[in-house]
């Protein structure tokens, strides 16, 4: 879910971007406009890889917690084998879990939607210029 989410500011901005395309209206690019795009475009990078950052914290942190239970569980001294592999099997799907937030920066949806605006941006200042 949160990575369809990443997409909609992209999507809104690609459809900003469509509508002034001169097949709708003979609308012009202004200074601001141009500036704007890239700005927005910045502020949504940012708060993607904000919200990475944050995650990947808080799945160090729960790992250092799983980590300090297995210590305190052996710590106990009797029957703790099966508590110990309870918890090494959650410290194994938290370290695999690579979906969501958590999954690698080149890999996420926000580094390539840009792409897909910077496109389609280029395309249609050099059909511009062309005419």
């Amino acid at each position: 879910m949160a990575n369809r989410l990443i997409w909609y500011p992209f999507i809104a901005l690609l459809i900003m971007i469509a509508a002034r395309n001169e097949y709708f209206d003979i609308w012009n690019y202004p200074l601001l406009f141009l500036f704007t795009w890239p700005v927005n475009v910045l502020v949504a990078l940012l708060g993607a890889f904000l919200l990475y950052q944050s995650a990947s914290q808080a799945k160090a942190a729960m790992l250092a917690g799983l980590n300090r239970q297995i210590v305190q569980t052996l710590g106990i001294g009797t029957n703790h084998d099966v508590r110990e592999k309870q918890i090494q099997q959650v410290i194994n799907q938290v370290k695999d879990n690579e979906s969501g937030a958590v999954v690698p920066l080149y890999q996420h949806p926000v580094v390539e939607s840009p792409l897909y605006g910077l496109v389609a941006l280029l395309q249609y200042l050099y059909r511009s210029e062309g005419v």
